[in-house]
């Protein structure tokens, strides 16, 4: 499929199995066939079942969201569409399909439909569940030594950042709710002020000189032995707070391989109870990337995977541009007790900032 800014208006009957594509203003290329469309609705291409482009997986009926909008972002570009525009043009299209069309869906391509991923095209009239769909793990089964002392050393640090306001449920549920706290506790400062309360929670954690010892004594001139020491311990001591986790080789700065300078977490306790993708991004994600490269001297980049809430550390590697973190776009999950249904052209979660 190939193609420039284009519009594509599903039209036909279900019911008869019959569903036909209308193209304007654009060229493709698909089964072998190159179909012309001088902007407007005479030439018709008709595939029963079967849109132009399979690799996008749009949704044989779309009927229960009319004029659902689908923004594609090419890989290392940005596609900055006009919304009113498209809003202007989505009714002309509408009101000349008359045959039950049912949907209008905008896809600016550049410069091939094959450049751009699925997975970032964002459905902007309603929320997605995301994660795992089977029972999380029994944690409590699986107790680690240090696990109940490191919990009420984290939990004491939390309560203490938020002014004392703790939760009658003392389990992981409450320290959820706590989290959610201070999620919400900073409106002044947005979400910075979430960002680095929870980087002030990691710094109380160890000693006031040791981040610093750390960057000069080992960091530094050691940097991939320091990514390695840091998996390890990270991974020795997190159980409670993210499941079960394995050492892996990652990429690194300078484009080499780190042996054992990643951290795999197979399954995050953390962002699984709290169902939330703002809560990951401000309360653990960039916090702790800017801990380990501002205060400890130590590179890493965190990178979550909203379908299985997996994540992965790669200590040695420097995290991207807050605008550039394919993890900072994501929209709010359906099972997220906060989650506003998407608006705007980008359809990110309300609580994230660019």
């Amino acid at each position: 499929m190939r193609g420039s800014s284009t519009f594509l208006v599903k039209t036909g009957d279900p019911s008869l199995g019959e569903q036909s594509y209308i193209i304007y203003n654009s060229s493709f290329k698909f089964n072998n066939d190159t179909i012309r469309c001088p902007g407007s609705q005479s030439n018709l291409a008709r595939r029963p079942h079967s849109p132009p482009n399979p690799s996008f997986n749009l949704p044989h009926d779309l009927s229960p969201f009319p004029g659902a909008y689908l923004t594609g972002m090419a890989r290392g570009r940005s596609c900055l569409l006009l919304f009113s525009a498209l809003i202007s043009v989505s009714n002309f299209l509408h009101s000349h399909a008359k045959k039950s069309a049912t949907a209008v869906i905008p896809l600016f391509i550049l410069p091939s439909a094959r450049d751009i991923s699925p997975q970032t095209l964002i459905t902007a009239t309603r929320l997605q569940r995301r994660g795992p769909i089977d029972a999380p793990p029994e944690y409590g089964m699986q107790r680690r030594p240090f696990d109940g002392l490191l919990y009420a050393f984290f939990r004491a640090k939390l309560v203490q950042q938020l002014g004392g306001s703790d939760t009658a449920s003392k389990d992981f549920a409450g320290l959820i709710e706590l989290i959610r706290k201070l999620n919400t506790h900073f409106p002044a400062s947005g979400k910075v002020g979430t960002q680095k309360a929870a980087q002030n929670i990691l710094r109380s954690l160890f000693p006031s000189w040791l981040p610093a010892a750390f960057a000069v004594m080992f960091s530094k001139p050691f940097p991939a032995f320091s990514a390695r020491m840091n998996a390890i311990i990270t991974g020795l001591t997190t159980y409670w707070l993210m499941g079960e986790s394995e050492i892996i080789d990652v990429d690194v700065d300078g484009g080499s391989v780190g042996v054992g300078q990643g951290l795999l977490v197979k399954r995050c306790r953390y962002l699984e109870e709290a169902g939330c993708a703002s809560i990951c991004v401000n309360t653990c994600k960039i916090p702790t990337q800017n801990f380990f490269c501002q205060d400890m001297g130590l590179p890493l980049t965190m990178t979550p995977d909203y379908d299985d809430f997996s994540c992965t550390f790669a200590f040695g590697l420097t995290p991207p541009p807050v605008f550039d973190d394919e993890a900072m776009r994501v929209a709010c999950f359906s099972q997220c007790p906060t989650a506003k249904a998407p608006t705007g052209e980008l359809s990110n979660c309300h609580q994230i900032e660019l």
